[in-house]
Order: structure tokens, then C-alpha cells, then sequence
């Protein structure tokens, strides 16, 4: 549904609502549209459609987490205060509880580079880890949230922005993410190519080549701009850690 608001011409969508105004998948698509799209742009008025928009969804789709997220982002957009999405959140989470998207979009919310601080965006990171169940791709999320520390970091000091990759705490929720996801018979996840970077960038950047390898293998071509765009040369870089096991296999 993300991707659809994002590529989709607004007048999709506009005719979609009006041929049938009552059609969930069509009120879904609507609010994540005007929540994408419009109303960060527009004003508060735009605003508050939008809000009404996801409310009106999630009335006609009360087991969908769709129009909560879509909420959740309008209220990143509208740099309302983390205490106040956090409700929003849960009522996403209660329709789905291991939503890959939510954990996420709440990750981002709480990092420093949006509306949180270091601390709350590592404590939720691995709480939501350490309650998922076994391979969860949740397992990533203290990761990910390193990640989000380099690119907060790097807009302080560019200098050792990355430095905390060599943290034994660092080293454990890599191979948390390793064990719990990366190594299980879980089958692929709509993101898993997102998660297969940001994982791949991590043993990078902790210099763990012997674990980087196998995530490259099932990467193949597929490099996604987060989060190699956080160093100097990205493609490069990732071209480089990707042909370097090829190289070796090939000797």
C-alpha cells in the first residue's frame, strides 16, 4: 500500500474514492495517499482531512493496521510528540503484532533524527527484539537503530560517526540478528531486501567479512540507497564488499 501511494498518479486513487466510497481497500489507499502526499505539504487543514481520511479507513476496516500507520506517518510528518503517536502505534500493532513496517516506522519516530533521543529509540529497539518470536525479522531492530545512530551521529561529527560498531553490545545484537533471523527457515518478508542491507552494511562497517558474505549472496544486485547513502562512495563500497566473496569463491 506504501509503495502504491508513493508511484501511483493522485488521480488513482481520487477516482478509485469516488467510484466507490465505500470500498475499505479504497478508503486504505486514500488515507495513505493524503498522508504521503498532500497534507505534510498543504497545511493543516490538508491535515486534518487526511487525519479524518485514516479514521474513516480504519472504521470500515477496524482489523487492518493500514490506516493506523498511514496516521503514524502523518504525525512524523507533523512532528507531533512521540507520546502522543505512540497510541496511534499501538492500535497498529494490536491488528498485527510483529508488523515488520510498524516496528520500523516507530523506530524512525523515536530516533533522534526524528522526534525522540538515543535512549528511547535503542531501549524500544530491543525490547521489540527480544519479544518477537524466532525468526521474526524483528531481531534486526537494534541494527537498525545503530544505524539510525550513525546517521544522527554523522550530522554532529562525521568524524567515528560508525565507532560504536566495535561495541561488544554492538557484536551481540549482530549475532542476534544473525541467529534469530538471518540464519532461520523463515520465509522472505515483503522488506526483507531492506533488511538484508541494513544487516549487510552493519558487518561491514563491525568488519565480520566471514558473515558478510552469505548476506551479500542473497542480496545479489538488489542495493537499496538506505543505508550504504550514509558513506562517501555507497555503490562502490557495496559492489566491492559483494564481489570480494565472489573473487574468493572464484580462486
Amino acid at each position: 500500500m506504501s509503495v502504491l501511494a508513493d508511484l501511483l498518479p493522485f488521480s488513482v486513487s481520487e477516482r478509485w474514492i469516488t467510484e466507490r466510497p465505500g470500498d475499505g481497500d479504497a478508503l486504505a489507499l486514500w488515507a495513505c495517499v493524503r498522508c504521503v502526499r498532500r497534507a505534510p505539504a498543504d497545511g493543516w487543514t490538508a491535515a486534518r482531512d487526511a487525519e479524518r481520511a485514516c479514521l474513516r479507513a480504519a472504521e470500515v476496516c477496524p482489523e487492518d493496521p493500514t490506516p493506523w500507520l498511514a496516521l503514524l506517518g502523518l504525525m512524523h510528518s507533523l512532528a507531533v510528540p512521540p507520546r502522543d503517536a505512540v497510541p496511534v502505534w499501538t492500535e497498529a500493532v494490536t491488528r498485527a503484532p510483529w508488523h515488520r513496517g510498524a516496528y520500523h516506522r516507530l523506530l524512525r519516530y523515536l530516533s533522534p533524527r526524528g522526534h525522540g533521543s538515543v535512549a528511547d529509540m535503542m531501549d524500544f529497539a530491543r525490547q521489540g527484539a527480544a519479544r518477537a518470536p524466532h525468526g521474526s525479522p524483528l531481531a534486526l531492530l537494534p541494527v537498525a537503530a545503530r544505524v539510525e545512530l550513525v546517521a544522527h551521529r554523522q550530522r554532529q561529527t562525521p568524524l567515528g560517526a560508525d565507532s560504536h560498531w566495535n561495541e561488544p553490545l554492538a557484536g551481540a545484537e549482530i549475532d542476534s540478528a544473525l541467529t534469530d533471523w538471518f540464519h532461520t527457515a523463515a520465509a522472505p518478508h515483503a522488506e526483507a531486501v531492506a533488511d538484508l542491507n541494513i544487516l549487510a552494511f552493519a558487518l561491514v562497517r563491525a568488519h565480520r567479512p566471514s558473515d558478510t558474505a552469505p548476506v551479500f549472496r542473497r542480496i545479489g544486485r538488489r542495493m537499496t540507497p538506505h543505508p550504504w547513502e550514509l558513506l562517501p562512495e555507497p555503490e562502490r563500497t557495496f559492489l566491492y564488499w559483494r564481489d570480494r566473496d565472489r573473487g574468493r569463491r572464484g580462486r
